[in-house]
Formats: structure tokens, sequence, C-alpha cells
């Protein structure tokens, strides 16, 4: 009696992933499949991981930075938004202005 065997590398290749299509897991106890969808790769298993985490924070600081300095105009209409900043020991702001 024969047996058929079947390498990965005879299989059909495909260019895109569908939400639908399955993944092959080889666990130590046992083979099983994971829908694309539900297949999720945490930070922690990248090699891009830091970089998120930097930006992140980066973004964060800077939406701090644009956001918090506020004063009110004397004619009560929106607040001025500016960036604050300090060249030789002299402040600055950089207003900010929304167009419509």
């Amino acid at each position: 009696m024969s047996t058929i065997q079947t390498s990965i590398n005879s299989l059909p290749v495909i260019n895109e992933l569908q939400d639908d299509d399955k993944l092959i897991v080889q666990t130590e106890n046992a083979t099983s499949t994971i829908a694309f969808k539900d297949f999720i790769v945490g930070t922690e298993n990248t090699t891009f991981g830091n970089t998120i985490a930097t930006n992140s924070t980066n973004i964060s600081t800077i939406s701090s930075t644009l956001f918090t300095a506020t004063t009110s105009v004397p004619d009560g209409s929106a607040p001025t938004h500016y960036i604050p900043i300090t060249i030789n020991g002299v402040s600055f702001g950089i207003l900010l202005s929304a167009v419509s």
C-alpha cells in the first residue's frame, strides 16, 4: 500500500488573505486552524513594537503641547492655541488659527 504525500511547496500560492481564510497552526499537542480575522499579533511579537510605542508617546507629547496652552480671545470667541517655544531664554508662542 503506497502513501500519497503532499509538500507545502506544491500548494498554490495566494497574494491576499480574506477574513474567512484559515491559517494552519501546529501546537505542541495538535494541528488546528484559525480564521485570518481572528489572527492577532501583539506588538511584543514584532520587530517594530518599540517604534509604535515611541511614536505613540511622541504623538501624545505633541498633542499635549498644542492643546493645553490656550488663552481666551478678548472678544469672547474661540480660544487661541499656540505652541510655546523658548529661544535664547525668550519665550514665544507660535499661534495657530483655523481657516474655513
